[in-house]
């Protein structure tokens, strides 16, 4: 598996249950990976471990899957893309706290790793990880 382009890494939580997807795609051909972790890990813990595995695998692409629409800015209006820059300002002005504030550290710690962009989309909607998967420009994406 290692041999082939990783196309994105994406986790998605709730309470105990983790659930990691590795999609690859070789010559039109999807290949796709769960693991499915049951414990008890501080969400902070698990956006890092997501970074982990997207900047391991080169992704090109990691998502996370939150329970709003995407990044809100102070005016609570969806911000449909973001650099580190407005990532930073958004933490420090105090309008991203809480599980949306490690989201962001990560967005920001898998950047700087080398992942050329992440998505915190909703993980509500429906089929949102194809949906993006598919170009589809759902919630808000973050690049360098």
């Amino acid at each position: 598996m290692s041999g082939l382009p990783a196309r994105a890494v994406g986790a998605d939580y709730s309470g105990q249950q983790v659930e990691a997807r590795l999609v690859h795609k070789n010559k039109g051909a999807a290949l796709a990976c769960r693991l499915l972790v049951v414990a008890q890990i501080a969400h902070e813990d698990l956006n890092q471990m997501a970074v982990a595995c997207a900047a391991g695998f080169a992704a090109g692409q990691l998502v996370f899957h939150t329970d709003v629409d995407g990044v809100l800015d102070g005016a609570k209006q969806l911000c449909p893309e973001l650099t580190i820059a407005d990532c930073e300002r958004l933490i420090a002005e105090g309008a991203a706290t809480g599980g949306m504030q490690a989201k962001l550290n990560a967005a920001i710690s898998a950047l700087k790793q080398g992942v050329e962009q992440v998505r915190i989309a909703p993980g509500g909607a429906p089929d949102a990880l194809s949906r993006i998967l598919a170009g589809e420009q759902l919630g808000t994406q973050l690049v360098n």
